[in-house]
């Protein structure tokens, strides 16, 4: 699937500075300001396609965080000290995840940051990621430019941007070529 290409490519680009979207990078000044006064236990929630994988990337590469993209095999992960553990697509069940926080604060890490589509019941920081409707403009200008699309942009006026993630976007776009 063409959808697949445009993923692993738009995963490479949040190496790039200039790759956050406006709620991307309020999320992330969110979670350095969280980092910043030593909360050790951050939530970062949205539904799926909002960006919060980029984001977690984006945190891997500019804030030295580590990243696993499952955080069940958080009793596996080496846990260097003083580091931030960055776990993605977790289920926001309040006892597992108090499972997962633990073990690897208990192993070293400095703060970690769990990844799910919910928030988490229970006295963690949540901050939350959403795809504003302002964003998809600038999302059809980012991907016309950085993933060489060069058709079809125009015919996604006819899809519901308010209800669609990136995701959606990326494979509407593969659809209409």
């Amino acid at each position: 699937m063409r959808w697949q290409v445009y993923h692993r490519k738009l995963l490479a680009l949040s190496e790039e500075d200039d790759s956050l979207f406006d709620h991307q990078k309020k999320a992330y000044a969110e979670i350095s300001q969280a980092l910043s006064e030593y909360e050790s236990r951050i939530n970062l929630y949205g539904n799926a396609g909002t960006g919060k994988t980029f984001l977690a990337h984006y945190l891997h590469h500019h804030a030295e965080g580590l990243y696993f993209n499952d955080g069940r095999n958080h009793k596996k992960i080496e846990v260097p000290s003083k580091s931030v553990i960055i776990a993605d697509n977790v289920s926001n069940d309040r006892q597992s995840t108090r499972l997962i926080i633990d073990n690897l604060l208990w192993r070293g890490a400095e703060a970690v940051i769990l990844i799910t589509r919910k928030p988490i019941p229970d006295s963690i920081r949540q901050i939350h990621l959403s795809l504003e409707s302002v964003d998809f403009k600038k999302l059809e200008y980012f991907l016309c430019q950085r993933l060489d699309i060069q058709d079809g942009i125009e015919k996604l006026d006819e899809i519901d941007r308010h209800s669609v993630g990136i995701w959606k976007f990326l494979n509407t776009i593969s659809l209409t070529f």
